[in-house]
């Protein structure tokens, strides 16, 4: 995905990832310029501040466990507030799975997190 958004344009990509190795396999890539080793949970991630980023994306991580859930508002917050997309990309394996991000997308809509 990095390489193609690079392609687009993109320059200012981070690569967020809990495995060393993984971080490891992005550097070889040579198109980021970020590099943070965490867990991407409901925990703030110290390395991170607040809005950020103008956009997140996620590939292949949003299914039974890897990234829970309540990690959402971890994410809604690192990045920037209307002006910005959240963009989820995973094709939901099951229904369960999909309907535990619906309900936790529709509880930060209630707790005005997200719009």
């Amino acid at each position: 995905m990095a390489v193609e958004l690079q392609r687009l344009g993109y320059t200012a990509l981070c690569a967020l990832d809990i495995s060393d190795g993984m971080l490891n396999e992005a550097k070889k890539k040579n198109v980021y310029k970020k590099f943070i080793c965490a867990a991407l949970t409901d925990q703030e991630i110290p390395e991170i501040q607040t809005g950020e980023f103008d956009a997140l994306i996620c590939g292949g991580a949003m299914f039974k466990g890897h990234i829970h859930s309540s990690a959402l508002t971890e994410m809604v917050r690192i990045v920037k507030t209307c002006k910005s997309a959240l963009g989820i990309m995973r094709v939901f394996s099951s229904r369960h799975l999909y309907l535990l991000y619906a309900a936790s997308l529709s509880t930060m809509s209630r707790k005005s997190i997200i719009h």
